[in-house]
């Protein structure tokens, strides 16, 4: 594998980023992480990316919420699909 450190570490949303979508480094604020873990959303947040936490994993029962920009109950709530993004 080509990451050397995981979740909660930025290195993994930095990565698929820069490296894989082509994202200017200077741009990760106008990304956006969709992510159900407490260890996805801080890695999202750690790493400058506008975070929505996805309820149905555990970021409630580890108080993780306090790193998301806006919260979900799940995945049916998120207003766009890649498709759509892809367009814009």
């Amino acid at each position: 594998s080509d990451i050397d450190a995981g979740k909660p570490h930025p290195f993994v949303y930095v990565n698929a980023l820069v490296h894989g979508a082509g994202v200017d480094s200077v741009d990760l604020d106008l990304a956006v992480a969709i992510d159900d873990s407490a260890a996805g959303v801080c890695a999202a947040r750690l790493a400058g990316v506008w975070t929505i936490g996805v309820a149905s994993g555990n970021i409630d029962a580890l108080d993780a919420g306090i790193f998301c920009d806006a919260r979900i109950d799940d995945l049916a709530q998120v207003p766009f699909t890649v498709g759509q993004l892809i367009d814009l």
